[in-house]
């Protein structure tokens, strides 16, 4: 079981959960209790009630991403939803943007729940990095966005690992790093480019 403890060492909330996350700058955590998720104030009292499949920790933009029985949406801090619960896949929101899937295809919303790219991309990053995220075109290409949906660098590159093995596979591209600069690979060559491409 998952508790809290004070600089000492001591218990602050005695533990009860069956997974428990670190505490956001909001107050709130996100624990685990008999299969469902919730969020706890820093006395251990439930501020959201265990309700979801799954939950993930509040972000800066002061949303948190759910499962609600297989459809992602997102909450504030009073659990009420800000984004109803609709995508297929989800990822948190950063940079004030968050990449989500619709049927087989990605797209990136802002925090009322608009679309700033609809969702067409075989393929995107889960993550903004440095303001960008890879993006993959139909040919499998792939090529970088901005926050605001603009195609900085064109899709060109090749993913730079790809797996296709019995039970499953995947490829993937590089984000960006905070110093600005991603790994790519174009055919069996891998070089490094900065936010222009």
């Amino acid at each position: 079981k998952f508790g809290y403890i004070d600089k000492t060492g001591s218990y602050v909330i005695n533990p009860q959960f069956d997974d428990a996350d670190d505490f956001t700058d909001n107050g709130l955590a996100c624990v685990e209790s008999g299969d469902m998720y919730g969020y706890i104030d820093k006395t251990g009292s439930y501020a959201i009630n265990p309700q979801f499949f799954f939950a993930y920790s509040f972000t800066d933009d002061g949303l948190a991403l759910i499962d609600d029985d297989g459809k992602y949406g997102y909450i504030d801090k009073t659990g009420s939803y800000a984004i109803n619960p609709q995508f297929d896949d989800a990822n948190s929101f950063n940079e004030g943007v968050a990449v989500v899937k619709l049927g087989d295809r990605y797209a990136l919303i802002d925090t009322q729940g608009k679309y700033i790219v609809n969702p067409m991309y075989d393929d995107m990053g889960r993550r903004i990095s440095s303001g960008l995220v890879y993006f993959a075109d139909e040919d499998g290409k792939i090529g970088y966005l901005n926050t605001s949906g603009e195609e900085i660098v064109p899709a060109q590159f090749d993913y730079l690992y790809s797996y296709d093995g019995r039970y499953y596979s995947f490829a993937t591209a590089d984000n960006f790093y905070d110093d600005g600069y991603a790994i790519i690979r174009m055919g069996d060559s891998f070089g490094v480019i900065d936010k222009t491409g």
